[in-house]
């Protein structure tokens, strides 16, 4: 759900998003008490999941389990105020805690990299959210896909249309640096110069700036982003052939771990599922993704496209060459 303002009165929507962004989380929580019944949140206690004795077992010797991240990408993974844990990873974590009696532990202070080679030395155990590879595969087993967004292209509401990424040939489009939209740009468009940033809240500033063309990441991503920094200037212009199928990504010398995993993704109810998205919602994502593609009217302002998708679902993981 969002507020909607008259068209003509874009600085009221500029003051309204950042007044929602002032908003802390207890804030938020004390709101959601007043208006979500006890039967809209997710409650694990009574849940049971079918362990093997080998299963059970091992969780005896791994009581604590590692999870490593960059922790840098909102609304999926990221750090509250306080410098704990948040967004939609931390919900099923908490799930996957409570279910198999276990501890996940977070393990902060690393880049994108860092992590990844972490989990590649076996220094760390888990990584949440991220896309299946060939190259992953190496090193890491994966879990059923949990959540999945398309990669879309943000420009200024100013730029000219664009269609697709064949529009952008010869010009600048940034990404995430050391995600996999890099190789996915380099490789399938090599017309296109990309420029590496830091995090997607520094590309976003970058394309209001004047500095890209354009900025690809995960609709979700953007999305949050774009109403957390009250960029107005800023409009999902195109989707890409490329949509991001998310799964959990656990140690390969560990399979247990991963049919637990599963297990626990199965166990989840539609009611809880409906209450983890409710989550994503309040942090101002608008998980509906528009068929340009198909459409017959000016693309150039989401309001008027007719079709829309829901990405909120279960999908064979799509796994880059």
């Amino acid at each position: 759900m969002h507020i909607a303002t008259r068209k003509e009165l874009p600085h009221l929507a500029s003051i309204l998003r950042k007044g929602m962004a002032a908003v802390s989380e207890d804030e938020k929580q004390a709101i959601h008490r007043l208006w979500v019944t006890e039967e809209d949140k997710v409650d694990s206690v009574d849940q049971t999941i079918d362990l093997s004795e080998a299963e059970k077992q091992w969780l005896k010797q791994h009581s604590v389990i590692s999870v490593v991240d960059d922790f840098a990408w909102p609304p999926f993974t990221f750090l509250d105020e306080d410098g704990n844990m948040a967004g939609l990873a931390s919900s099923y974590i908490r799930l996957f805690g409570e279910r198999l009696g276990v501890e996940f532990r977070p393990k902060f202070g690393r880049s994108w990299d860092q992590a990844l080679d972490e989990v590649k030395s076996r220094q760390s155990d888990t990584v949440p959210l991220l896309i299946p590879t060939k190259e992953r595969e190496t090193f890491l087993s994966f879990t059923k896909p949990v959540i999945s967004f398309p990669l879309v292209l943000a420009t200024r509401n100013d730029s000219s249309f664009i269609d697709s990424l064949d529009d952008l040939s010869g010009k600048r489009v940034g990404v995430v640096d050391g995600y996999l939209n890099d190789k996915r740009l380099k490789v399938g468009y090599p017309a296109i110069e990309v420029v590496l940033y830091g995090s997607v809240s520094e590309g976003l500033e970058a394309v209001d700036g004047g500095e890209i063309d354009a900025f690809a990441a995960s609709l979700g991503v953007i999305e949050y982003e774009r109403s957390r920094l009250g960029l107005d200037n800023i409009k999902v212009a195109a989707p890409t052939p490329f949509v991001d199928n998310l799964s959990f990504g656990i140690r390969k010398d560990w399979p247990e771990l991963v049919s637990m995993i599963n297990k626990v993704l199965d166990s989840i109810t539609d009611r809880e599922k409906t209450a983890i998205k409710k989550n994503l919602d309040r942090d101002c994502i608008y998980s509906w993704y528009t068929d340009w593609k198909h459409s017959e009217m000016d693309r150039s302002d989401c309001s008027h496209c007719p079709r829309v998708y829901y990405f909120h679902r279960d999908l064979e993981p799509e796994v880059e060459n």
